[in-house]
């Protein structure tokens, strides 16, 4: 994930947490200036994003971080759950194709073929923060069902792509309040 580091009393970023590490190392950023990322309510030393032991002393805190970009984390997060709905609804058309040509895994297809469509059609509603979306992702009875189906015909991708819905679906619901406002918003992405 992205992160934001403040030094010489401005905001850089956002870096990836490898080009953070190299900066470290060769001493261009201090392991204890403040840095926060998506989902973070505050400013917390560099050092604790990255999993390193902590320096001493620590660096000043950084000030708040400005409203627009709690936005956007939102946004990001908000079009990353799409874009991986989407991603799984592909998977999910092409593995039913696949299928659909083998005699003996024709259900498995179909059914496939269908939660393809049906993920694909979700994404746009996704990203309008449709409020019927956490309610639609909260039962796991059809993605066992079809993890099921996957398994005993063949499909090895197809338990791969159900594993992959599971976490769209925890993402979605960590997320609630990005589509009906019920509380904290996570942001995790």
């Amino acid at each position: 994930m992205d992160i934001w580091i403040y030094q010489n009393n401005q905001r850089h970023g956002p870096y990836a947490e490898p080009a953070l590490h190299d900066w470290i190392n060769q001493g261009r950023v201090q392991p204890d200036v403040p840095a926060w990322k998506a989902g973070m309510q505050e400013w917390a030393p560099l050092s604790s994003l990255l999993g390193l032991p902590p320096s001493l002393p620590q660096a000043t805190v950084a000030p708040p971080w400005p409203a627009a970009a709690a936005g956007n984390a939102a946004e990001h997060t908000i079009r990353t759950i799409a874009s991986y709905e989407k991603i799984s609804g592909i998977i999910w058309l092409i593995l039913g194709i696949v299928q659909c040509l083998s005699l003996i895994a024709i259900i498995a297809g179909v059914w496939n073929i269908v939660a393809g469509i049906s993920r694909i059609r979700a994404a746009p509603l996704i990203l309008q923060r449709h409020p019927g979306i956490p309610a639609a992702f909260e039962g796991v009875g059809m993605l066992i069902a079809i993890g099921l189906v996957n398994l005993f015909l063949g499909g090895f991708i197809g338990v791969i792509a159900v594993i992959f819905d599971f976490v769209i679906r925890d993402m979605v619901l960590k997320n609630r309040a990005l589509f009906d406002g019920s509380g904290p918003v996570h942001a995790h992405a």
